[in-house]
């Protein structure tokens, strides 16, 4: 991260069309260049568990503060490089760079349920039924692939809750409800497993 913030600061000013291209080439090498960081920081994460042993709360705590302080700005960083470079793509219809202006919170949601049933299937043998509630006909501006993330994640840790509390035999469905303030500015959606 070190080199790539001096690499940005070197730059020059992008304030013609070659050293905007230039600079646009430079976000595009830092965007691949950090594209592993995420398995490499789950891996030393594991390997420090390993190491370490039992770790007091208080160590444990500030590991944790500092894991999130580095996503969150790993995300931010990543959204803004990552709409700079779409914005300069070709439009996709409906987009402005990588948000979309008609997000379907359903077809998100649909997308992520079959992709976690599909990675539950594979590593348990079978997986939960889940059914879809709610204000399905919502549509909303957003990153769709962030959303998918986070469905697809809370979903898996749902999936594997209750098959290895249930077991295969036994699942009972999970379900996902998704519904809006008053003034629509609001979206929650709810993953509710047993």
């Amino acid at each position: 991260y070190a080199t790539s913030f001096e690499e940005i600061r070197a730059a020059p000013t992008p304030n013609s069309r070659a050293r905007e291209e230039h600079f646009a080439e430079l976000l595009e090498r830092i965007y691949t260049r950090h594209s592993a960081v995420l398995l490499t920081m789950a891996r030393s994460a594991y390997e420090l568990r390993a190491d370490m042993g039992s770790m007091s709360f208080i160590e444990t705590d500030a590991i944790h503060r500092f894991l999130d302080s580095f996503y969150m700005s790993r995300i931010g960083i990543r959204m803004l490089i990552g709409q700079y470079l779409a914005l300069r793509e070709e439009k996709e219809e409906g987009y402005v760079g990588l948000v979309s202006q008609f997000t379907s919170p359903a077809e998100v949601a649909k997308a992520a349920i079959e992709d976690a049933e599909f990675m539950c299937t594979r590593q348990h043998g079978d997986a939960p039924i889940v059914t879809l509630h709610g204000r399905l006909d919502l549509n909303f501006q957003y990153v769709p692939t962030h959303l998918h993330y986070i469905l697809l994640e809370l979903l898996k840790n749902s999936m594997r809750a209750t098959v290895e509390f249930h077991g295969v035999d036994d699942m009972p469905p999970i379900r996902v409800v998704i519904a809006d303030g008053e003034s629509n500015e609001d979206i929650v959606i709810k993953v509710s497993d047993e």
